[in-house]
């Protein structure tokens, strides 16, 4: 608080002159860097803001109440209307904010439907960013419930519950030669497989949003197909993503 009126406050108070001064200039600049831990534009005020929408978000889907995405934006709302403000991509991060150059794999050779989620997943797996019981899950779903990981012509998304292993939001991707049958007779074989790995029902949005966009775009799945060089298919991937 600044005041001309020599009071008491219940907060930090600054004293000035009722025209402001070089001194009191100088004065409000240091009061400004003592107390910048209190300002709502505080780096670390915003990433505290982040954590904790996410800590109340995993809290309630812990107590059985799933999010989803009407769900998401009244709470967003919620936190705007306290003043509590944070970037978007910081709670539901894009595809190019996620992937990293090194979990993505291009012409991998696999010896069947199983051996292609671990190596689409080992990346995810060495970084730490899934467990075993992750990549075991995985497996274990697709043999319980069938190929539904075969989201559409020639891809799959290999995925498991947060609670199997996921330790962190990330995603892999893997082109596969020769192709896989999954067992799907519409979509097979497949061609790109996907590994996600997602600890709440909510931040991956975004990510799947440009995987269905690729499931639907079969022209842009043969260019990818195409492509030896690392760099290019990374390009070509997030190409309409970033722009």
């Amino acid at each position: 608080m600044f005041t001309t009126i020599d009071t008491e406050f219940n907060k930090p108070t600054c004293y000035v002159n009722a025209i402001v001064n070089e001194t009191d200039i100088k004065k409000i600049e240091g009061f400004l860097e003592q107390h910048a831990y209190l300002s709502r534009n505080n780096e670390k005020v915003k990433r505290d803001e982040v954590s904790l929408f996410k800590d109340i978000s995993i809290w309630l889907e812990n107590k059985g109440m799933k999010l989803n995405e009407t769900d998401y934006k009244d709470m967003k709302h919620l936190f705007e209307t306290n003043n509590f403000n944070f970037n978007d991509k910081e709670v539901q991060p894009m595809l190019n904010e996620v992937l990293e150059d090194h979990h993505v794999l291009l012409n991998e050779t696999c010896t069947d439907w199983k051996n292609a989620i671990k190596k689409v997943s080992n990346p995810l797996l060495e970084d730490g960013i899934i467990t075993s019981q992750y990549q075991n899950a995985m497996i274990q779903s697709v043999e319980e419930y069938g190929p539904y990981i075969v989201i559409g012509k020639h891809i799959a998304l290999a995925h498991a519950r947060p609670e199997e292993g996921a330790n962190a939001l990330g995603v892999s991707i893997a082109t596969l030669n020769p192709n896989i049958e999954f067992g799907n007779e519409i979509n097979d074989p497949v061609k790109i497989i996907f590994c996600l790995s997602a600890t709440d029902s909510f931040s991956h949005l975004n990510i799947m949003k440009s995987i269905v966009s690729l499931v639907r775009n079969e022209e842009k799945v043969n260019r990818l197909l195409s492509f030896d060089d690392k760099s290019q298919f990374i390009d070509y991937l997030l190409k309409e993503e970033i722009s």
